[in-house]
This record gives C-alpha cells, structure tokens and sequence, in this order.
C-alpha cells in the first residue's frame, strides 16, 4: 500500500499553446458537497519532477514556477477516492481546476495496517536519488538486512539493489526511470510497488514497514 495514491475516475484538461515562460497550477479540492477538503495531498507529476502540497483550510492548492509541458495532478485524502486531472501549461497559466473527490471504502484499506509514505525534493546531486527508511511493522524497530531492488519491466535481474543498514536506512544512486520497487527479507510478505517513478530532477524518499508472514492485520 502507498501514499502515492493513483486517481479513480475524475479527469480534467486544461490545453494552452506552450511558452518558456513559467506558470501556476491552482485550484481546489472539495468533496461532493462543495465543501472544500483541508489537509488534501496534491501531487503534480512529470517523467521530469514532482511537485507534492497539502491544501489549506479552504481546500486551495498552488503551485507556482511550473515550466511548460504536460502533466498528471493527483489529489488524495483519507476515505475519499483520489482524483485527478490532465493539465497542459503553456504561454499562460491554465485557468484554476476544480477536483471533487468522492468517498471511498470504510475502513479505507490504504491506511489500514501498513503504510508506504512516498515523498520528494529537489534532486540535491551530492547524494543518492532513492533512500528511505525501514521499520518491522509489530514493533516500528529497525529492519536491518533487507533487500532493496529496482526492477526494469521485462528483466529477470534488478537493474539496482541494495541493504538496509542496522539502523534500517537504505540508499539507492539509481538512474531516473520508471521501475518496480521490492523491498524482501526472510521470514516478512514482501513489498511490491510496481509503478515506481523515479523523476529526473527530485529526490525520492520511502518509508515504510515489512509485516512478519506469522502475523496478520485486523481492520475494523
């Protein structure tokens, strides 16, 4: 499961002529009932880079110094579907986007037991590109000695892989590209993110848990 939540249904576009000029992405996120949604998660997504916000109390969201081209923005929040929108920047700004998110499941099963948080930053070229942090999920320790791959689709090889250290900290110099993400040790259920983007010019940071195979969830 990942906080990386990929959109269910509601799309938008906005089509302007492209410019070198710069631009913002605005606009609001609210529910079905025109109530605005605060504390929203805005991703705005590019094979290039990767903008991530929360909308304020009234459900606004900005992004600003956007450059021309196209992009993905996707919106989530807990026990609501993700929304998302196709929005093309060009020699203007595109007009503000309106994205209503409807309800999800109850439990909402993304944030029942384990949860992989996804985030980014700018591309810092003295470090490596992926790095993350790993936890046992029954008692939030360390997990030391776990594998960490990227995989190319296709391969019957990972391209990169590493090992967690005693203090459960991975790192990755990996080259930008879109893989799939395993984390594996004896005796934990394997993890699995198979569309894993890695941006040309961010960082990416992941943190997450491995659950023992003798131990179950319950959600309620």
């Amino acid at each position: 499961m990942s906080s990386l939540r990929l959109a269910s249904g509601f799309l938008l576009s906005a089509v302007f002529l492209s410019s070198a000029a710069a631009a913002v992405v605005s606009g609001t996120i609210s529910d079905s009932a025109s109530e605005p949604i605060s504390g929203a998660r805005v991703l705005l997504l590019s094979p290039d880079r990767i903008w991530q916000i929360s909308t304020g109390k009234d459900g606004h969201f900005q992004f600003v110094d956007v450059p021309p081209g196209s992009y993905t923005l996707r919106a989530s929040e807990e026990s609501f579907k993700d929304g998302i929108a196709s929005v093309h920047v060009g020699i203007e700004s595109p007009a503000p986007l309106s994205v209503v998110l409807s309800l999800g499941s109850i439990p909402d099963m993304r944030y029942c037991g384990i949860h992989t948080d996804i985030s980014y930053a700018v591309l810092d070229p003295s470090r490596p590109r992926l790095r993350g942090t790993l936890l046992q999920y029954s008692n939030s320790k360390p997990l030391k000695g776990a594998e960490i791959s990227l995989w190319r689709t296709g391969e019957r090889k990972p391209a990169y892989r590493t090992k967690s250290d005693p203090f459960g900290r991975f790192a990755l110099d990996a080259a930008p590209g879109r893989y799939s993400l395993r984390i594996s040790q004896w005796s934990y259920h394997e993890f699995d993110e198979p569309n894993f983007l890695l941006p040309r010019e961010n960082s990416v940071f992941v943190n997450t848990s491995l659950l023992e195979r003798d131990r179950i969830v319950a959600c309620q």
